[in-house]
């Protein structure tokens, strides 16, 4: 499993990670988050299968480097 973060407090909501990789970010009230089925507590935090490697997309054309993939 690959655990995700996005820095919400850097995150500008552009909704790149989203289009890249919508089946694990969303974008709500101008901040992206994951979706609900790889969220944790925190829903800026989660964990997602590694085979699902748009995740590795996001993280490198996040323009604000929000989001952290780490295996």
């Amino acid at each position: 499993m690959l655990k995700v973060i996005v820095d919400q407090e850097s995150c500008s909501g552009s909704g790149d990670c989203a289009k890249l990789c919508g089946e694990v970010f969303e974008v709500v009230s101008g901040v992206s988050r994951l979706a609900e089925k790889y969220r944790d507590d925190n829903p800026a935090e989660g964990t997602v299968p590694e085979d699902l490697d748009c995740v590795y997309r996001a993280e490198e054309k996040c323009p604000f480097d929000a989001i952290t993939v780490r295996k």
